[in-house]
């Protein structure tokens, strides 16, 4: 089981690292386009219609991309005080329950988007002033979900390898439904 864990976490480092950059990337031009999109609006009163709508899409790429950073950061929602109040073999179990509801939740929010993402490639939706094909979009949310899914299989897996005296309960290591 360690050695499938030791694969997890490499897998889930790698996966840490592009999406985090490219979050800070779509951040950044989000900002720079919001900013040139006032400025045109209201100092130079020629507004570029394509501003508002790629900003959009840039926020929705840094947060698809930021949903596995929440799972691995456990920064989603949770009940910490119910988890922290049992005893540790209760809290473990718990833990691994909710590491399955989430692994569920989001391989079948992987699967819908994916579905989604197939069906309007199909049909050939374009957005209105970029005339980007939605399917794009649709396909970043499947893939932040998939990668939801990873980091939440590495959590669990993490269970199983870590010792029950290792594990410390408490708010910082329960597993958070998100």
């Amino acid at each position: 089981m360690r050695t499938i864990s030791r694969y997890f976490d490499r897998l889930c480092r790698y996966m840490e690292t592009l999406p985090n950059y490219l979050s800070i990337v779509c951040f950044v031009l989000m900002s720079i386009f919001v900013l040139a999109g006032v400025a045109m609006r209201f100092i130079i009163q020629a507004p570029f219609p394509w501003g508002e709508e790629i900003s959009r899409y840039l926020m929705v790429v840094a947060v698809a991309l930021g949903i596995g950073q929440g799972v691995r950061e456990k920064a989603h929602l949770g009940v910490t005080m119910i988890v922290s109040a049992v005893p540790p073999l209760v809290g473990r179990i718990m833990d691994v329950v909710a590491s399955l509801i989430c692994i569920f939740a989001y391989s079948l929010i992987s699967y819908c988007a994916y579905s989604f993402t197939m069906r309007n490639y199909r049909f050939g939706q374009k957005s209105p002033a970029l005339d980007l094909p939605m399917y794009v979009m649709y396909a970043i949310l499947a893939i932040g979900f998939v990668m939801s899914a990873v980091e939440s299989l590495n959590m669990l897996f993490r269970l199983f390898s870590t010792p029950m005296a290792e594990k410390q309960r408490g708010s910082a290591d329960t597993m958070h439904l998100g």
